[in-house]
């Protein structure tokens, strides 16, 4: 008899397994490590240690890098904040291993709550993130 999503999920949580290749999930995929963070003005080298959502409120601000954990560190990178756009700099004041490779070279506004997926590459020492075409 085959497990059900809800059962596979479980053996996952309990477990600790370490994946390679490729997977389908069919129904979900749920991060149990996530950080709030308040912006109280323009942020560099942001610690985040080991986390995979980063939710950040505060004014409209700009972040120029996080600190990452290790290479091939995957954060969904949430701007929870209601009203304020948050501006991700790109390749700028940032210590330069903790900084951002931005399409097009540019810095790239992140709008009141939405998100983008954020992938730390060792190989370029940098951030770089998922947005649409």
């Amino acid at each position: 008899q085959a497990l059900t999503p809800a059962q596979v999920a479980d053996i996952i949580e309990d477990e600790g397994f370490t994946w390679t290749g490729a997977h389908n999930f069919a129904n979900r995929v749920r991060w149990s490590n996530s950080a709030p963070f308040t912006l109280s003005g323009n942020t560099d080298n942001l610690a985040i240690g080991a986390v995979n959502v980063v939710r950040i409120v505060g004014n409209t601000f700009t972040l120029s890098g996080m600190v990452p954990d290790a290479d091939d560190h995957l954060v969904w990178l949430q701007n929870a904040d209601a009203a304020d756009t948050l501006v991700l700099d790109h390749d700028n004041s940032s210590t330069a291993a903790n900084g951002f490779y931005l399409p097009n070279n540019v810095d790239y506004t992140l709008q009141p709550r939405s998100s983008v997926w954020a992938r730390y590459d060792g190989s370029s020492d940098r951030w770089f993130i998922g947005v649409g075409a």
